[in-house]
């Protein structure tokens, strides 16, 4: 019976703690160094110089309005014929690189799903 209660006592105090959002996300520069290497191994090709995407600027990022918008359209669109490919940490990362590399977004802040909505783009 007691070995009952400390099994009940450690599964509530982990059902808690991830309900309570303890669980650690990847920090900026984690998320920075997933974006970057995400981008370099699914996107670059197809945005750069002589691809057939769309040029990534701040102005085409910033359109989208929130960071939720553009992981949203990322996720459904990106990679070209294969949306949904990646798991959500991978978009979100390499959300968070093109915004930090159009400077779009603060250096120590990651896109996560607090800063989805409340976080609004603007290239001006």
């Amino acid at each position: 019976m007691r070995t009952l209660s400390r099994v009940s006592a450690i599964m509530l105090v982990t059902v808690s703690a991830a309900l309570a959002g303890c669980e650690r996300g990847l920090s900026p520069g984690e998320q920075n160094t997933l974006g970057a290497s995400v981008w370099e191994a699914k996107c670059r090709f197809c945005h750069t110089e002589g691809g057939l995407g769309t040029r990534i600027t701040p102005a085409s990022l910033a359109s989208y309005r929130s960071i939720g918008n553009l992981v949203d359209y990322t996720r459904l669109a990106m990679p070209y014929g294969l949306g949904g490919s990646l798991t959500d940490d991978e978009y979100r990362a390499v959300v968070a690189f093109l915004l930090h590399e159009h400077g779009l977004l603060p250096e120590n802040m990651a896109v996560g799903p607090a800063s989805a909505d409340t976080f609004r783009l603007s290239s001006s």
